[in-house]
């Protein structure tokens, strides 16, 4: 009841599990299939204290380097904490974003607000960040996420603003993630059914994946 009492009404944000389904590659969230190196957790773990403490966050990297994944890992550490994770995109075809900032601002209290895809639309995101240093929003927590970008030379450039509390994913190898996504399925497989099963030739599934 008292997550609830704070999660509706909602017009604009939706929660995480929401946004899982819109995902093209949410079977790997379902199947468990996701692994984050040891840099990796590390980033996340500062995220989310920044969140705790500084109320702003942003996570910043190239395309398929991971960020929907750490999103979710992010949002299911903030749950431990109590706090309630909500999610939107610029991508949205959302007409008037005033709106989307009138509800943020008016539903502060223990929510954590992701705003991805900021290189859409810098001049809202802009004017989301400026909410967190006004007294009046002392309670808002927001996650920005970005790819690169360079903003037009008439905007304030918001990502160099948030650099303190910017974490910028690493490109981590295609072994590296293949090696701790089947050792990792491997140790659940036992957990589950008492024994192991048997490892095939890494690297001829490696050779594999490069060739598709």
């Amino acid at each position: 009841d008292r997550i609830s009492k704070r999660i509706y009404p909602r017009v604009h944000f939706m929660p995480i599990k929401s946004m899982i389904n819109t995902l093209p590659n949410k079977h790997i969230i379902k199947n468990k299939l996701t692994f984050f190196t040891k840099r990796e957790k590390t980033d996340i773990k500062i995220l989310v204290k920044h969140l705790q403490k500084s109320r702003r966050a942003c996570l910043l990297g190239y395309p398929a380097t991971g960020k929907s994944f750490s999103v979710i890992e992010i949002s299911k550490q903030i749950v431990k904490k109590g706090l309630i994770p909500f999610y939107i995109s610029m991508k949205s075809q959302t007409n008037n974003w005033d709106t989307v900032i009138e509800e943020l601002a008016r539903n502060q209290t223990g929510n954590v607000y992701i705003i991805d895809d900021i290189h859409l639309n810098h001049s809202v995101a802009f004017k989301i960040y400026s909410l967190l240093d006004r007294g009046e929003f002392s309670d808002l927590r927001v996650l920005f996420v970005s790819r690169y970008y360079s903003p037009l030379k008439s905007e304030a450039n918001l990502i160099s603003v948030l650099k303190p509390w910017t974490i910028e994913m690493e490109q981590p190898s295609i072994e590296a993630k293949i090696n701790g996504i089947v050792r990792k399925n491997s140790k659940e497989f036992k957990k589950r059914h008492g024994q192991k099963y048997k490892i095939g030739n890494l690297k001829h599934i490696i050779a594999k994946t490069h060739r598709n």
